[in-house]
Parts: structure tokens; C-alpha cells; sequence
């Protein structure tokens, strides 16, 4: 019965073969991962170096004291940026001012008379205030009597 056991363990478990190749090329393997981790190893070694220096480069030049003549250069010219900024806004506001100046004075010629409503609308229509430029009321409040109390007129001209 035994002979019958070891018989058919032998047909449905093999054991194993022990090759020379096999172990060889495990020790290929190893022998690989070990150059490769020595490499990677010396890689590392060389970057923290290199880093080393840069920050002891940076430290040397935040440590370097400023010149004080860029220091007063500097301060001069913000100061003169700020002095030109100022004149810039200053020039802009007389400008403006002298624009709505002329324009009042040209809207208080134009009420006097009447007549000129046609100029004064134009003036308003130019800079984007007047009645065109908003909607067509105005112009159709004063459309001539004679063209609204045509019997056919269907509102559109």
C-alpha cells in the first residue's frame, strides 16, 4: 500500500527539480538590484550635496548687507514715481475740468435761445446723454401735428 501511495503522490505532486540555471539567475538578479540600489545611493548623495551648497549660497547672499547708495536711489525714485503719479492725476483733473467748463458754458449759451434745442440735442447725442441714445420718446413726442393726425399713419414713417 505503500508503494501504491508514494506512486501516485508522485504522478499528482511532483516534487520540485532543482536547477543550476534557476539559482543563477536569482543571483544575477541580486547581484543586479545591489548595483542598481549602490548607483541610486550615490545619486541621492550627489543631489543633497549640490542642495547643500545652494542653500549655503542663498544664506551668503541674504547675509550680504544692502549698499545704502541703492537704498537711496531707490527711496528717490519711488518718491519721484509718487510726486509724478500725483502731477498725472492733478494734469487729469484741470483737463476734465476745463472740458465741463467749456461744455456748461456752451449748454448755458444754447438755453438762451430757444431756437438752438436741434444743436443742443446734438451736443447731448455726442456725448452719450441725449434722448437718441436712450430711446425714440422724445423724438416721437415731437413728431409735426400734421403727420400723427394723418388717418394713415400706422406709427411707423
Amino acid at each position: 500500500m505503500e508503494k501504491v501511495k508514494v506512486s501516485l503522490t508522485k504522478l499528482v505532486d511532483p516534487i520540485p527539480e532543482f536547477s543550476v540555471e534557476k539559482t543563477t539567475q536569482a543571483q544575477k538578479k541580486k547581484e543586479d538590484m545591489t548595483l542598481y540600489n549602490a548607483n541610486l545611493k550615490a545619486m541621492q548623495e550627489e543631489e543633497d550635496k549640490l542642495e547643500a551648497e545652494e542653500e549655503a549660497k542663498a544664506l551668503k547672499i541674504k547675509n550680504i548687507k544692502p549698499n545704502p547708495a541703492v537704498a537711496i536711489v531707490d527711496a528717490a525714485m519711488e518718491r519721484y514715481e509718487q510726486a509724478s503719479a500725483v502731477k498725472r492725476l492733478a494734469k487729469d483733473d484741470e483737463e476734465k475740468k476745463a472740458y465741463d467748463d467749456a461744455r456748461f458754458a456752451k449748454a448755458e449759451k444754447m438755453s438762451k435761445s430757444r431756437h438752438n434745442t436741434a444743436e443742443m440735442n446734438d451736443m447731448d447725442n455726442v456725448s452719450g446723454r441725449g434722448a437718441m441714445h436712450t430711446n425714440g420718446e422724445v423724438w416721437t413726442a415731437n413728431m409735426p401735428e400734421h403727420i400723427i393726425t394723418d388717418p394713415d399713419f400706422d406709427g411707423y414713417i
